[in-house]
This record gives C-alpha cells, structure tokens and sequence, in this order.
C-alpha cells in the first residue's frame, strides 16, 4: 500500500494539538516527538506520522492566533481508511463554527 499524504496550514498551538490528541487517536497507542515536531499513531501494521513545523502567530484585525504547517502521513492505509481516519481526527480539531 502506497502513503496518502495530507497538508494543511492549521490554525492551533502546539499545546492544543498535543491535549487533543488522545481523543483524536482514539485507542491506538502515540509517541510524540517533541524535539523533531513528530507524532506517530500506530495500529497493527498501520502507522499515522504527523509532522508539524513550529508555532507561528497569525493576526485577524484585533485577533491573534497561533497557526503551524502541518502534515499526516497514512502508512499501511487504503485510500479510503486514510480518508476516513483523516476525518476523524480533523473532526476532532475542528474548532467553532461557520
């Protein structure tokens, strides 16, 4: 199986991508790479990287917000379960409303 890779440029901390990130793993076991800007979930023969640069403040007339480059890579994945366990976990960092 090939690695579906996604990018995006996300407006969140790296405080708030960490808190989040045992419910976006749902049951899978995670080690966090701080000092390389890594996440890796795994599952069986399965493995989601994250790779995310450093935090950066983006600013919307009065509003601050921290944004990062982010990446997941679905290792072992068909398309279609990458896709859904992408959108699971965008799901779960998705923020307000709109």
């Amino acid at each position: 199986m090939s690695t579906t890779v996604f990018t995006y440029e996300m407006g969140i901390s790296h405080h708030d991508l960490h808190r989040i990130l045992p419910h976006a793993a749902q049951h899978r076991d995670y080690d966090i790479l701080i000092d390389e800007g890594r996440i890796h979930i795994h599952e069986e023969d399965k493995t989601v990287v994250i790779v995310y640069g450093p935090e950066r403040k983006h600013q919307i007339a009065l509003l601050w917000t921290h944004m990062i480059d982010i990446e997941f890579h679905y290792h072992g994945y068909d398309e279609d379960e990458a896709k859904a366990y992408h959108d699971h976990i965008m799901r779960c960092y998705q923020r307000g409303g709109g």
